[in-house]
């Protein structure tokens, strides 16, 4: 079995508006990160609902998935399809959330992504890959260490936005590699020197420590904090 590690803070926020869930056995590995858009009442639910409901149907399913990788956009979209029907019954319209999830199969390893939600990605190769926000970026750009920035979200999942996720599905060729998959309060100030260090570290929960602990002795946990790893 996959062991996971997760956390997620409220930071400075009134609400916890982000949600994770995650599952494994023999068969197939699933790890899902939802951001509720703190700007709109209710994203919390479109959070939960979604992770649950990607979660469920994904196990149902993990046989026709493992054969037929491309039936992900099937669940990513009953999922969403299901969520947006939830956020109308409980009159919260305005409300969405971002997700990130990765999916690994005996065949191949799904990864998508909604809004700034990441997936960080590495191997043994020491090479970090993270994917591409859905946004216009308003902040700070990237430096060669540092690798956050801020900007305006231009795709998430609510009744108001188009279900239009990224995905990619490559062969899993069984390297040793850890995921982690996180919402843009959590990665905010993430840089590539402590991905290496926390990649290497041999008791994950220790290690993520010492950042978690900066971002709020500086003040920097103006947002929700949320991180889900593993390594497969």
């Amino acid at each position: 079995m996959t062991e996971f590690f997760s956390g997620c803070e409220i930071g400075q926020r009134a609400i916890n508006q982000d949600y994770h869930k995650s599952y494994s056995d023999n068969d197939i590995v699933v790890a899902i990160v939802a951001d509720g858009l703190g700007a709109y009442k209710g994203s919390e639910i479109a959070s939960q609902a979604f992770c649950e409901l990607f979660i469920s149907t994904t196990i149902a399913e993990k046989h026709q998935l493992t054969h037929n990788p491309e039936h992900i956009y099937d669940i990513i979209f009953e999922a969403a399809s299901k969520t947006i029907s939830i956020l109308l019954h409980n009159r919260v319209v305005e409300a969405c959330t971002a997700f990130a999830l990765v999916v690994v199969t005996k065949n191949h390893i799904i990864k998508s992504h909604v809004g700034d939600c990441r997936i960080y990605s590495m191997s043994d190769t020491d090479e970090i890959i993270h994917t591409q926000d859905h946004s216009i970026a308003v902040g700070p750009q990237q430096s060669d260490d540092f690798i956050a920035h801020s900007g305006i979200l231009t795709n998430v999942i609510g009744p108001s936005s188009e279900i239009n996720p990224d995905i990619q599905i490559v062969a899993n060729d069984n390297q040793a590699t850890m995921h982690l998959l996180c919402s843009d309060g959590f990665w905010s100030h993430l840089s590539q020197t402590f991905i290496r260090k926390f990649y290497n570290a041999k008791n994950k929960n220790l290690a993520i420590k010492p950042y978690i602990k900066m971002l709020k002795d500086n003040k920097l946990d103006l947002d929700n904090l949320t991180y889900l790893v593993f390594e497969r």
